[in-house]
């Protein structure tokens, strides 16, 4: 009896161990989820591994030990009264000075490589409310700097200094500003007003300034179109003025050629006669002939010429 006693008392003491055991095992075991890293926190220690960042996975981290998990995906903050914001909108005071307020939006990470030091910073993970009263405070000093017109005219270059300032200020903060955006900038109606009205004036004098250029231009159009015209004109008239004396110079040597082919075919007909020693009769006879002598036909020259064709030719050869 006492031994059945005893065996039964080992199986359940063995029983019990095992079943503890199975159960430290499992508790021994944590999980870090995806898109997060964490701390490796030691209970009975009651402090932080400092140098080991735990990346996704399972982990043995023993029956003291439990993760911290902080997200590794990026995060918006909004100043807004009307997007959801997770903050208000900024008022603030340009260099004019003008009121104004501002929505704004940006988007951190943290940087999970300095983890031990963000929770170091931050043990009650308050890292965010933090994030935005620095990032709030930096956001409202940038329009200090500039007029209330620059916030129309210089939205891009005030949005980047914006974005610069904030990511300064929050550089101790172990996070990266990945982006920021000015959303919206809202003014006072007077400055409303104020603005159109000089952007109506500032339109009316730039169309009066071209209006006035344009005529300019249109006068030193007329200029140039007339001076062409009048050096067209000089120009044709010098051209004509050319040709005329061309022909009259053309004309005269043509008159002087043809004067002396006259005079050469008459001192020709002048020596011809002399030659001869023809009469003046003799002399027409002899040019009528010459003008015939082609003609075959011997009976029909001496008929139309009134004399023996043979005998004159004789006394031309």
């Amino acid at each position: 009896m006492g031994t059945a006693c005893v065996l039964t008392c080992c199986g359940i003491f063995w029983f019990c161990a095992t079943m503890v055991t199975f159960f430290m095992i499992g508790f021994a075991f944590d999980t870090v989820e995806p898109n997060h890293v964490a701390l490796r926190y030691d209970s009975l220690s009651k402090a932080y591994e400092d140098d080991k960042v735990y990346k996704p996975g399972r982990y043995h981290v023993g029956i003291t030990g439990a993760f911290r998990e902080y997200s590794t995906t990026w995060k918006d903050i909004t100043f807004s009264n009307d997007l959801d914001g997770d903050s208000g909108t900024i008022e603030s005071k340009t260099k004019n000075p003008a009121t104004i307020w501002l929505e704004v939006s940006f988007q951190y990470r943290l940087r999970w490589e300095e983890l031990y030091l963000l929770y170091e910073k931050f043990p009650n993970d308050n890292y965010e409310d933090n994030f935005m009263l620095k990032a709030k405070a930096a956001i409202q000093k940038v329009p200090e700097d500039y007029l209330i017109d620059d916030f129309i005219q210089k939205r891009e270059e005030i949005s980047f200094q914006m974005a610069k300032k904030v990511q300064q200020t929050l550089d101790g903060a172990y996070v990266e500003i990945t982006s920021f955006q000015m959303l919206n900038v809202y003014f006072d109606n007077k400055f409303e007003l104020t603005f159109t009205d000089g952007q109506v004036k500032n339109r009316q004098t730039e169309t009066e300034t071209l209006r006035q250029q344009i005529n300019e231009m249109q006068g030193q159009v007329n200029v140039i179109e007339s001076n062409a015209q009048k050096l067209i004109d000089q120009k044709l008239a010098e051209k004509q003025t050319e040709g005329e004396v061309a022909y009259q110079t053309h004309f005269q040597l043509a008159r002087k050629e043809l004067l002396q082919a006259e005079g050469t075919g008459y001192q020709t007909y002048t020596n011809v006669e002399k030659g001869l020693k023809f009469t003046t009769e003799q002399l027409l006879q002899y040019i009528w002939i010459r003008k015939i002598r082609d003609d075959s036909s011997a009976e029909k020259t001496e008929a139309l010429a009134g004399f023996d064709l043979n005998s004159i030719l004789k006394l031309t050869t």
